[in-house]
């Protein structure tokens, strides 16, 4: 049995995917995070996490509570912002989703180099 009250959040999460799944997943996990917490993401498409980012930002506003939001340059550096500050944390919160018509073949793709 887990004691919750030992249990600490982590203070950054991560997540890869902003597409048709990825984006209100990522949007709801920002909303639900305290505004002490950190949120990295990265998505291919750099107009969607503009997106992601303005629209998180106006919805900051009007909440109590919210995780920052800030974007990556690669899931590589999502990796690394959201585990280097977490380990001493009880989980390490990083989250990929592939995006809708991206079929995957034996050889993986290297889109930034991770």
């Amino acid at each position: 049995m887990v004691n919750e009250e030992t249990l600490t959040l982590p203070m950054r999460f991560g997540w890869v995917g902003l597409g048709a799944m990825g984006y209100p997943m990522a949007g709801q996990l920002r909303r639900k995070l305290p505004r002490t917490s950190m949120l990295w993401v990265y998505d291919i498409d750099p107009a969607l996490t503009a997106r992601f980012l303005e629209e998180e930002a106006r919805s900051a506003e009007n909440d109590a509570q919210g995780a920052q939001v800030h974007i990556g340059r690669s899931s590589r550096e999502i990796a690394e912002e959201s585990v280097s500050s977490n380990r001493s944390a009880f989980l390490s919160c990083i989250n990929s989703l592939p995006r809708a018509g991206v079929h995957y073949n034996s050889r993986p793709r290297r889109y930034d180099g991770y």
